[in-house]
């Protein structure tokens, strides 16, 4: 509840506020108990037991005085990636400069007193203005790094870090929103956990130049010795002449009556479709890979579209992937697998390219005491789908790096396993204490690994372990207990709580090691 904003009043707790239905009793008892007194000690008493009866209620419904803050910072985060850039990024109608002007029209819009910022972005990010009162002040934008790159995330990340604290936050991302790099959901959520709104300006453009390859078309799955259909679909804005080449895992296929390694081709303006026949002749995966080579290099604005890949999985007999941590792990197992006839490979983790790809050339994968380390993201999220999405079977064996004791709590692969990798007898497993010491402000992204080593490590304890996070953050200023120390059970409400910490420049590492 609030105030008129001419009052800049709130409480917290407004029901406590009808407690000053009980004033006027109080009044009435104060004058009637005060009938002998001189009338100006009489008034100044009962004024101030009214007043304290008023700061009473006060307290009670939690209220509080609040200083609006008028002053805003808009971040322009601005796309330079290939994708939005003309062939001549200097010339006065070009994208760039458009983007440019358009900042610069907004910004004569805007009050004196607030304040915007410049980010130019493609792979890297780069700040072209800090936040500054006053308007725009770049007359063009710097070259960016990794123009075929683009990565929202990095630029939505840097502005959040550039953002003043004593005025309101506001993102205004313009691209054309092709992100091929980073996680832009992610740092969304991070941004949202800040209270920093983000708008969203989408550029829209037109390429009369352009082939491209729209598809390549092959079965998912064939059978031994099958003749499957290679369907090429490349699409053009104009009538084009060039020549298509065809790989299959790596190696030319003879195209066209005379069997050469191209194919010269006529395109039409539209979808222009071509058919290969293949035989497969061995089980496992085969990758297909289309390339097209324009005779003119000018009616091609960008080649690097000019690739396409499909991909055929051929059904063998069932080959079992048997991984191990280190040499000469379960050996014994393979041997047994290998009495009854199963066919099994023995690979240490490392020897594997552990891909969605290359496991569907398996029926069955098996964990032998692997812990959940050895693997990156991605790869968990491979086994994981290697068993949702292509119905194949994954074993994990028991041991000291296996399971919970392995950390693969919280994992995708826990998800997709018919039991759970934490202990829920306690007797049995005894509580750990886990404090965490942000202090990463000093290394190149220092903040944001230090913010992804703390998410991790909170997915891999326990719901009945302890957990608190300690850091020098800027409000308040000083060491904090971010998150004091307590039980890991709502693990969705600490992470919340993590991604919000800001991460300052500790002056001593006694007063935090003495904390924890």
């Amino acid at each position: 509840m609030s105030f008129p904003s001419t009052l800049p009043l709130e409480f917290e707790r407004p029901a406590y506020l009808f407690l000053l239905a009980g004033l006027p009793v109080v009044l009435l008892l104060s004058w009637r108990s005060m009938s002998g007194v001189d009338p100006w000690r009489r008034y100044a008493s009962i004024a101030l037991r009214s007043l304290v009866v008023l700061l009473l209620v006060a307290a009670s419904a939690g209220a509080i005085f609040v200083k609006p803050n008028r002053e805003l910072t808009v971040m322009f985060l601005l796309d330079q990636s290939r994708s939005v850039v003309d062939a001549d990024p200097e010339s006065s109608g070009s994208l760039r400069n458009n983007q440019l002007d358009y900042v610069r029209a907004l910004a004569r819009r805007i009050p004196p007193d607030d304040r915007v910022g410049i980010i130019a972005f493609a792979g890297q990010a780069n700040i072209e203005q800090l936040p500054s009162r006053g308007g725009v002040f770049t007359d063009k934008l710097s070259p960016v790094s990794l123009p075929d790159q683009t990565d929202l995330a990095q630029a939505l990340r840097l502005a959040s870090a550039v953002l003043p604290q004593d005025t309101a936050k506001r993102i205004v991302l313009v691209s054309d929103g092709n992100e091929n790099v980073g996680d832009l959901l992610r740092e969304v959520d991070v941004a949202a956990a800040a209270d920093i709104p983000i708008d969203v300006l989408h550029i829209e453009y037109d390429h009369p130049n352009e082939i491209m390859f729209d598809r390549l078309v092959v079965p998912a799955q064939a059978q031994k010795d099958q003749r499957i259909p290679v369907k090429l679909v490349i699409r053009s804005e104009r009538p084009a002449r060039g020549r298509v080449r065809l790989y299959h895992n790596d190696r030319p296929v003879p195209l066209g009556e005379e069997g050469g390694e191209s194919l010269a081709v006529e395109l039409v303006p539209g979808p222009n479709s071509f058919v290969a026949q293949m035989v497969l002749n061995q089980s496992g995966p085969h990758r297909f890979r289309a390339v097209f080579e324009p005779d003119d290099p000018n009616q091609d604005r960008m080649a690097e579209n000019n690739v396409a890949a499909g991909l055929t999985l051929v059904q063998g007999k069932g080959e079992v992937l048997l991984l191990a941590a280190r040499p000469g792990d379960d050996a014994l197992l393979r041997d047994a697998l290998r009495r009854e006839n199963i066919d099994v490979t023995l690979r240490l983790v490392e020897e594997v390219e552990l891909d969605l790809v290359g496991l569907q050339q398996y029926a069955c994968v098996i964990l032998a005491n692997v812990p959940a380390s050895v693997f990156n993201e991605d790869q968990h999220r491979a086994l994981a789908a290697y068993v949702k999405d292509l119905g194949n079977g994954l074993i994990m064996t028991g041991g000291d790096e296996g399971f919970g004791a392995g950390g693969w709590i919280g994992s995708p692969v826990e998800e997709v396993m018919p039991v759970h990798f934490e202990v829920k007898h306690k007797k049995i497993l005894p509580q750990g204490a886990l404090v965490i010491i942000l202090h990463s402000c000093e290394l190149p992204r220092g903040n944001y690994w230090g913010e992804r080593v703390a998410l991790k490590s909170l997915e891999t304890i326990s719901s009945r372990d302890y957990i608190g996070v300690l850091a020098y953050s800027w409000n308040p200023g000083g060491v904090n207990w971010e998150v004091p120390i307590q039980l890991a059970a709502n693990k969705p409400k600490i992470a919340a709580v993590i991604k919000r910490v800001q991460i300052g420049d500790m002056p001593d590492f006694a007063t935090t090691m003495e904390l924890a």
